[in-house]
C-alpha cells in the first residue's frame, strides 16, 4: 500500500484527506470492466480493523491537478463487515452514498480513454458520521477527520487496453 496525497488546492478541494500517518487496514479493490462506463460499483474487500472501530467510510477519487474527481463516496458502512459486494446502489443504506462529481448520489463509474490512476480508501471510524446522502466531498472530509482511527488504501491503474 501507498499513502495517497490529493493534489489540488486544500481549501477549494477539502476532502477526506487527514487521517492518521501510516495506512495500516488492507485494501482489496480492482476496477474490472462491469465497474467502468457506466457500470456497477466495484466489490471491496478489507482486514485490519483496529478493535475501537465503529464505522467505515469510503472514497474512490480520480487525482488531478485542478482536484480530485470524486467517482464514490459511501459512510455509515458496518464495521463488522469485511467488504462491499459489488453493484451497491445509491438507494441502499447501510451504506450512505454522496454526491460524486457527476453531481448524483452513489457511484460514478470511471470511463478512461487513456491509462488512468485511481485511489480508494477506507476510514475506520470512532462513530458513525450520519450525514444525509446529499453530502458533498468536503463535507464528508470534515466529518471524518476527528472521528478517523486507521485507514488504507489502494491505488488502482487502469490502461486503456482494459476499457
Amino acid at each position: 500500500m501507498v499513502p495517497i496525497l490529493i493534489l489540488g488546492c486544500a481549501e477549494q478541494h477539502a476532502g477526506p484527506t487527514a487521517a492518521p500517518p501510516e495506512p495500516i487496514i488492507d485494501v482489496v479493490a480492482a476496477l474490472p470492466a462491469s465497474s467502468r462506463c457506466g457500470g456497477d460499483s466495484p466489490a471491496v474487500q478489507w482486514t485490519g480493523l483496529p478493535p475501537e472501530t465503529n464505522s467505515l467510510a469510503l472514497t474512490l477519487i480520480e487525482p488531478s491537478p485542478q482536484g480530485p474527481w470524486v467517482h464514490w463516496m459511501a459512510w455509515d458502512i458496518p464495521f463488522d463487515e469485511d467488504g462491499l459486494s459489488a453493484g451497491i446502489l445509491a438507494t441502499r443504506a447501510p451504506p450512505t452514498q454522496g454526491i460524486n462529481s457527476s453531481g448524483s448520489v452513489g457511484y460514478a463509474a470511471p470511463c478512461p480513454t487513456e491509462p488512468a490512476r485511481y485511489e480508494l480508501r477506507i476510514f475506520a471510524l470512532s462513530a458513525p458520521l450520519a450525514l444525509p446522502p446529499t453530502a458533498t466531498w468536503a463535507e464528508l472530509g470534515a466529518a471524518i477527520q476527528p472521528r478517523t482511527i486507521a485507514w488504507g488504501a489502494r491505488t488502482i491503474e487502469v490502461s486503456s487496453a482494459d476499457n
